[in-house]
């Protein structure tokens, strides 16, 4: 038996080491050559617009699947792979997807899968709005907040474009008026916006004028009472005529100054001249009004009446 094995192992050693040898090459060759896949993690660099500014969170790598021959694979050295370049300058908001083309590899690979496949980016939008101020409360009776001026009257917005589009003004943190009896001026902050926007100030200065109300009151078809010049009988002027013999009054001014208004203190008065006694004398007289306190403007309509000395045997005719 030994000597039937060793005539195996000798005889045709060579040819049966050549035949071993080319089994061996033959099995690392087919099995070098079987598919098979892993991953890598590849780096991501961005080439970012000058002129606006990248306000979501992007990765700066992403898990690469290659598939390619065992022995192609094993040697794969994910150091030596390029960085995928995302051009930003070419995109709007959305979706940037990663294209596998975009990946150098060594030949017989290939890319089989990205993940994540896409990203979604939001760059960074300006608008400019207006300020609004808030006020709570109201100032005491008789006076009144006139104006409201905000400093500065509008504020820059940057932010992604879904949610500043959506931004109308911008409100001030609520600003008492309550007790106020003049201008005041106050800084106060803005209403917080979310961490999405960002505003160029965070507070402004508001100017509120606050001043006594202007009331108005009519006081109408007022007589008219005609006062004689210094000397001359009060009988005199009774043979007048005027035209008309009454008039509207205006009267207007703060709310304090037109409590003090007594309507029946106040008179509608024509003062004569010595001219206007002379028979057939006519001319156009302002109307004068006493008794109104001070603070209070005055508009009589109408301003003149006509005022006018019949001849004698003429008949005297008042008009209201």
């Amino acid at each position: 038996m030994r000597a039937l094995l060793g005539r195996w192992f000798v005889e045709n050693a060579a040819l049966k080491m050549v035949s071993l040898i080319l089994a061996v090459t033959l099995f690392i060759l087919v099995s070098g050559e079987k598919e098979t896949e892993r991953s890598l993690r590849v780096g991501v660099a961005y080439v970012r617009p000058e002129e606006r500014v990248l306000v979501t969170e992007v990765p700066d790598s992403v898990e690469v699947w290659v598939r390619g021959p065992w022995t192609r694979i094993k040697r794969l050295d994910p150091a030596g792979v390029d960085p995928i370049v995302v051009d930003l300058t070419k995109h709007n908001d959305g979706d940037v997807r990663f294209d596998a083309a975009d990946i150098r590899l060594p030949a017989g690979l290939e890319v089989t899968s990205i993940r994540p496949s896409s990203i979604r980016v939001q760059f960074e939008h300006q608008k400019t709005v207006p300020v609004v101020p808030e006020l709570v409360g109201a100032p005491p009776d008789g006076f009144i907040v006139e104006k409201v001026v905000a400093e500065p009257a509008t504020i820059g917005l940057r932010g992604p474009q879904n949610t500043i589009d959506g931004i109308a003004d911008v409100r001030t943190l609520p600003m008492s008026v309550v007790g106020k009896r003049a201008p005041f001026r106050q800084e106060v902050a803005l209403v917080p916006l979310g961490r999405d926007l960002m505003t160029d100030v965070d507070t402004v200065v508001i100017d509120v004028q606050v001043v006594e109300e202007v009331r108005t009151r009519t006081l109408s078809n007022v007589n008219v009472t005609v006062k004689p010049p210094a000397g001359a009988p009060r009988s005199t002027a009774s043979a007048l005529a005027i035209d008309p013999t009454s008039v509207d009054i205006v009267l207007r001014g703060g709310a304090a100054a037109m409590r003090e208004v007594e309507p029946k203190k106040i008179a509608a008065v024509i003062e004569l001249q010595i001219e206007d006694l002379a028979p057939g004398a006519t001319r156009s007289a302002t109307v004068l009004i006493n008794g109104t306190p001070p603070g209070v403007a005055i508009e009589v309509h109408p301003r003149e009446i006509s005022v006018s000395m019949p001849a004698p045997g003429s008949k005297v005719e008042n008009k209201p």
